[in-house]
């Protein structure tokens, strides 16, 4: 019986070491090291993380009344506007392969839906720029600089590796967080 519980702590131990070390290569070496820095979100993920970061702290910010519902709006037309974007782009795809799938295939009819499919593409990505320049300039100069202070702290607390802990202090050493405090360096 000892010897049962005693093979079975071993193999927890092993499985969670397993976890953890997978868990500091990947925020060294794996995809997700330059999304906890804000690399590797698409313009959709940078504007609407941005716009909610900023409504969930409006008050620190200082918003007034008006910015809020100015920034919810542009979220909500903003969000519209994709919505029925992404609608044309599925629409115009299943057309693509209803005409891939003809025994003769119309190659100008495809290079025709083909180009309508990415220049809604194009503007869908213009809206998002757009979208997100008129986000930054519905705050003051010291909202920003408030604003970029609170979001390089959410930065450096972003788990690079989901729920699994990790994080960098300054000098980019790793360590484990518990509730969002350093619990002791990993490397």
């Amino acid at each position: 019986m000892v010897k049962k519980i005693l093979t079975l702590l071993i193999a927890i131990s092993f499985i969670t070491g397993s976890f953890l070390v997978s868990g500091a290569y990947a925020k060294d070496y794996g995809m997700m090291k330059g999304y906890a820095k804000g690399h590797g979100m698409d313009m959709t993920d940078k504007f609407f993380k941005k716009a909610s970061f900023i409504l969930w702290n409006a008050e620190e910010l200082g918003l007034s009344e008006n910015q809020i519902d100015k920034i919810e709006s542009l979220k909500y037309d903003t969000k519209k506007d994709l919505l029925m974007k992404e609608a044309e782009i599925d629409v115009i795809a299943l057309d693509i392969k209803r005409e891939l799938r003809k025994d003769s295939p119309d190659t100008s009819a495809i290079n025709k839906l083909l180009d309508k499919k990415y220049d809604l593409k194009k503007e869908k990505t213009k809206k998002l720029v757009s979208s997100y320049v008129d986000l930054k300039s519905m705050l003051t100069d010291s909202q920003m600089k408030e604003l970029k202070s609170k979001w390089k702290m959410k930065m450096k607390k972003m788990t690079p590796c989901g729920m699994m802990g990790y994080g960098e202090d300054d000098e980019g050493h790793g360590y484990m967080m518990k509730k969002g405090k350093m619990r002791g360096h990993m490397m």
